[in-house]
């Protein structure tokens, strides 16, 4: 199983969104561009983590 994917399933269902949020930058750092749908998810995953932190400004970024 890759690093990614594992840091993906790790925040996946985050209890911690701060932690969560750290997980999906790493992944969104770590990804190449053939992998544009899972990295698609993962900016949804953390706009809604910035979300639910109240980081409106943040959330829309990612949503977009």
């Amino acid at each position: 199983m890759t690093e990614g994917k594992l840091m993906y399933e790790k925040a996946l269902y985050p209890e911690d969104y701060e932690e969560a949020l750290k997980v999906f930058t790493q992944a969104i750092s770590k990804s190449s561009s053939a992998q544009i749908l899972h990295l698609n998810h993962i900016y949804h995953l953390r706009g809604l983590c910035e979300f639910k932190l109240k980081n409106y400004d943040k959330a829309e970024r990612d949503f977009q």
